[in-house]
């Protein structure tokens, strides 16, 4: 074993010397040595190393010998002796020898080893400094595969180890919704706020046409969210018991408003900002808002500016059905159906009275002596259509296949009912809720409708309330959340008519607004304030609705919306004049006498 040339040995008493670093370089370099010695003996050997250049022959290693070993040869050609460790040879070992670590030196493990070397990624302290002082190896094309044994790590100049974190991290600490504009006041989370905003009021529309005015500028971006926050605060008040719900809106809604109002102050002092399209929208935004909380001095701000605008009348047209019917609507419900047929007496109803009605009020010269056989014709046809919705019978009467379409049936029942006796009558709607609801308080059959607390449909009705609480509670319990879907034009049919049935007895004055007409002293008692109180938040829930249709509708069918709210502008405008034309004062009507109070 001592005069064996292709081995070294190593005297070790602790197997944690087996990883010296020392020791292993001179176990590589006794390896290597050995190799290179063969090959020189081989004549027809090509190896570079042995029959080019020399110098890798005189390299001397970057550390020296470790103490712990002996080898009788310094030199890296130096082969004639064996390399052993024995006791004797002048080192002091405390330890008695307990192993013996061979390194064979045969041409496959050689070979093998050479291929790992050249191969790892990672390179020693002196070829990486050698490797950086070159500049061509950093200036060289970059190699391609790294599979094909190929040092791309040389050109790159780092190694993978050498990567303070992993690539796919870069950013993951970035919240790009940190970039939106907020509040001045941190309690505001704007974040969940338009969360609110753009599930309730959101639609393609508004993504493709609005939303770049409101990136312009951070009012027009955040004025968004006064009508959502006004809206859930609406909804949410709506949805407790009437004796639990707070007396003021809360906190949050009146914050946002006060910022969304100072920053359009701002921009109004700032000549080129107070005409920008980013302002209007802004105060588009806010009137929303304001209109959804019905408050009486905002309105009257809002209505005497409008008044003041020089608004051309418009001439009224057909916008929502066809004259030949409907085609959206029979899409959801079916031409039998309990919901088509009574929505195809209201659409009678609306093209009778805009076909015949109201042109006749101002008649021609030419057309005069056709008038008064035109106006009979009318009426009897009113008439009629008005008793064919009066005789349908409630939904507690029906059967459905869901009872979410029983309170569809019912809300739209109730505002056709209210409909069609204004139109019949030429009153107001708010003047035709008050008589329904006379008329139903001295019948026997009353309405009944469900308390806005409850779900159950076993529980307690609310009987002698006004027509506005039983649409607004029949709605309550239908989904709006995508505002009826097909429907949508209906939800905002009946929003608009009891919405303006829910408006007091209003009076104009001088300025040309109107405003609610109070009673004098407080009369009345506990039970009156609490239906005013319910029939108030009833016109807060309804406005709501209305606005948050023709939000959504505005964007996608807007020529539908405009003609929709000027028809209606229209015939409130004709009833409000002929309130008291051809018709009796006793009674809720009397034309055909089928109809019931």
């Amino acid at each position: 074993m001592a005069g064996s040339k292709d081995m070294r040995f190593v005297v070790i008493s602790n197997p944690e010397q087996l990883r010296n670093r020392a020791e292993l370089r001179l176990n590589r370099q006794h390896v290597m040595k050995t190799y290179l010695a063969k090959e020189a003996s081989k004549p027809a050997s090509n190896d570079i190393r042995v029959t080019g250049k020399k110098c890798l022959r005189r390299r001397k290693p970057a550390n020296p010998p470790s103490p712990a070993t002996t080898d009788s040869s310094g030199n890296l050609h130096g082969a004639s002796n064996a390399n052993a460790v024995t006791p004797g040879s002048g080192h002091d070992f405390s330890a008695p020898q307990t192993c013996q670590h061979v390194h064979p030196r045969d041409n496959r493990n050689s070979s093998a080893a050479k291929k790992r070397t050249a191969t790892r990624p990672k390179i020693n302290k002196s070829r990486s400094v050698k490797a950086r002082s070159n500049p061509k190896s950093d200036t060289g094309p970059l190699v391609p595969g790294i599979s094909g044994r190929f040092r791309n790590y040389a050109y790159l100049g780092t190694d993978a180890e050498e990567v303070p974190f992993p690539l796919h991290h870069l950013g993951g600490d970035l919240n790009p919704f940190d970039t939106w504009p907020t509040f001045d006041d941190p309690s505001l989370n704007v974040n969940e706020l338009k969360w609110s905003c753009s599930k309730r009021f959101g639609s393609r529309g508004i993504a493709d046409y609005w939303v770049p005015t409101l990136l312009k500028a951070r009012h027009a971006f955040l004025s968004t969210i006064a009508i959502s926050s006004c809206h859930d605060d609406i909804m949410r008040r709506s949805a407790r018991p009437p004796g639990q719900r707070p007396k003021h809106e809360s906190v949050q809604r009146a914050r946002v408003r006060q910022e969304v109002t100072s920053m359009i102050n701002q921009s109004m002092s700032d000549p080129q900002m107070q005409t920008s399209d980013a302002t209007m929208v802004a105060v588009v935004h806010l009137l929303n808002a304001e209109i959804m909380g019905c408050d009486d001095h905002f309105m009257r701000v809002h209505q005497q500016g409008l008044s003041a605008m020089d608004c051309r009348p418009l001439p009224e047209s057909p916008v929502y059905f066809r004259p030949l019917g409907y085609r959206t609507i029979y899409k959801v419900f079916a031409p039998e159906s309990h919901v088509s047929q009574i929505l195809e007496l209201a659409r009678r109803l609306t093209a009778i009275f805009e076909t015949e009605v109201l042109p006749n009020q101002s008649p021609s010269e030419e057309n005069s002596h056709t008038h008064h056989q035109d106006q009979t014709n009318s009426e009897q046809l009113l008439a009629v259509t008005a008793a064919a919705i009066f005789i349908r019978p409630a939904a507690e009467d029906l059967s459905f296949a869901l009872p979410s379409e029983s309170y569809t049936y019912e809300a739209i029942r109730l505002t056709a009912r209210l409909y069609a006796h204004a139109l019949l009558r030429r009153i107001p709607f708010s003047r035709a809720a008050q008589e329904l609801q006379a008329t139903a308080s001295s019948s026997s059959s009353s309405y009944r409708s469900l308390q806005p607390g409850t779900l159950s449909t076993e529980a307690a009705y609310m009987a002698n309330c006004a027509i506005i609480i039983h649409i607004r509670n029949a709605l309550v319990r239908t989904d709006t959340t995508d505002c009826w879907g097909g429907l949508i034009g209906v939800l905002f049919w009946i929003a608009l008519v009891a919405g303006a049935a829910a408006n007091p007895e209003a009076v104009t004055t001088e300025g040309g607004y109107k405003e609610r007409q109070r009673e004098g002293g407080s009369g009345g008692g506990g039970g009156e304030e609490e239906e005013e109180e319910e029939e108030e938040e009833a016109r807060k829930w309804l406005a709501a609705v209305g606005v948050r249709c023709s939000i959504v509708l505005g964007f996608e069918f807007g020529p539908a919306v405009m003609g929709t709210v000027k028809r209606v502008v229209g015939i409130q405008r004709v009833l409000g004049r002929l309130r008291t034309v051809n018709v009796s004062s006793e009674g809720c009507w009397d034309s055909s006498g089928v109809g019931e109070g």
